[in-house]
């Protein structure tokens, strides 16, 4: 399984990676949008888990680039922030499949990250 992770706060985007990687999974870091979605147009992930509010381009505008390209209709995509209101608002937008709020609990993250395989319904997970 690959997943594709956007997160601005360097030590938080190595730590998930490592998390992920350790656990089997292939995990690409990234620390803005605009790289991820050059990266996401060349090869499809099954999973792209970002972060909300970044710098030029939002979680939101790539989670949107994602789903209006048909090529990438099957990729998951997760919303990372540490605004659960901000989450809560996403949750019947459908954008999202999952909606988890920082700090992320890394020892659940991989299964979590796992159980998207073929499921599209977004929910918050508390901290």
């Amino acid at each position: 399984m690959t997943i594709v992770v956007i997160e601005d706060h360097a030590d938080s985007l190595e730590m998930i990676c490592e998390v992920l990687e350790l656990r089997g999974l292939v995990a690409h870091g990234f620390s803005s949008g605009a790289a991820a979605w050059a990266a996401i147009a060349q090869s499809a992930p099954d999973v792209v888990m970002t972060d909300l509010r970044m710098g030029t381009m939002s979680g939101i505008e790539l989670a949107k680039l994602v789903r209006n390209e048909p090529s990438l209709d099957g990729v998951a995509l997760v919303a990372l922030s540490g605004d659960v209101p901000e989450l809560q608002r996403h949750q019947s937008d459908g954008l999202f499949d999952m909606l988890l709020a920082k700090p992320v609990d890394l020892v659940e993250l991989p299964q979590r990250l796992e159980a998207l395989r073929g499921r599209r319904a977004a929910r918050v997970v508390d901290r």
